[in-house]
């Protein structure tokens, strides 16, 4: 993702949610790639809730991606929309619950398919589904009832 950053000249970024949740969920869920993601994000906002928005910068993306990684894949708690912008609002990124990055480029597009393969990345056209299980079922994703 930071190689797809500098292509199009970013560094400054923006998490925000469709609903004003809280980024922590379900605490109950013990699935520990899950419980590690919401003890790096305490340590960000040093506290064991947050309903806001989020800036950063390029240096935090890695963590940044990762806690959103196991959040949308594990907490149905949460909200069904968690969005990262790039300050300068060029592109939108969104992760679903399958790990899949689902992208919205603004103004002009640089990010062609041509690009973007470039880059490593696959396209997908048509249904989507889970990449990391041969069942399709999501491992440590619960529902708090």
């Amino acid at each position: 993702m930071t190689e797809l950053f500098q292509k199009i000249g970013t560094s400054e970024f923006y998490i925000i949610s469709d609903l004003k949740l809280d980024f922590f969920g379900n605490r109950d869920n013990k699935y520990k790639p899950l419980v590690n993601s919401y003890k790096k994000l305490e340590k960000i906002v040093g506290n064991n809730t947050y309903k806001e928005a989020f800036y950063f910068d390029i240096t935090e993306l890695n963590d940044f991606i990762e806690i959103l990684f196991w959040i949308t894949r594990c907490d149905t708690s949460v909200s069904g929309y968690i969005w990262l912008f790039d300050k300068n609002e060029k592109l939108q990124i969104h992760l679903c619950k399958y790990g899949n990055i689902h992208l919205t480029e603004f103004g002009n597009e640089e990010l062609t398919e041509n690009v973007l393969t470039s880059l490593g990345w696959a396209i997908i056209d048509g249904q989507e589904f889970d990449n990391f299980t041969e069942d399709g079922k999501i491992k440590g994703r619960k529902l708090k009832l």
